[in-house]
């Protein structure tokens, strides 16, 4: 039903599209920056909790990679989008 609703306000949509980037980046510097001080730990922390815990950020990792990729997918739509609205604004009956 959702896909059926057409969004023709570009504010809102470039609005969006800064809001997703901005969100993406702030949880992949704030997630590179943890993971690093994790890993600085590994000389002195090597057991297996530690490994435990490299693992699960490990895995996480994954997992923002893949949402990394959605996101530019739906920043991508969102542009799409606002192409179309300009071209239905250009366009003359």
């Amino acid at each position: 039903m959702a896909g059926d609703v057409v969004i023709t306000d570009q504010a809102v949509l470039e609005d969006t599209t800064k809001l997703l980037a901005h969100c993406s980046e702030s949880i992949r510097e704030r997630f590179e920056t943890a993971f690093s001080d994790v890993s600085k730990l590994m000389e002195d922390w090597d057991d297996a909790d530690f490994q435990n815990l490299y693992n699960a950020l490990t895995a996480y990792k994954t997992e923002l990679n893949t949402l990394d990729e959605k996101t530019n997918e739906m920043i991508a739509k969102a542009k799409t989008k606002i192409e179309m609205i300009h071209a239905l604004h250009s366009m003359k009956i």
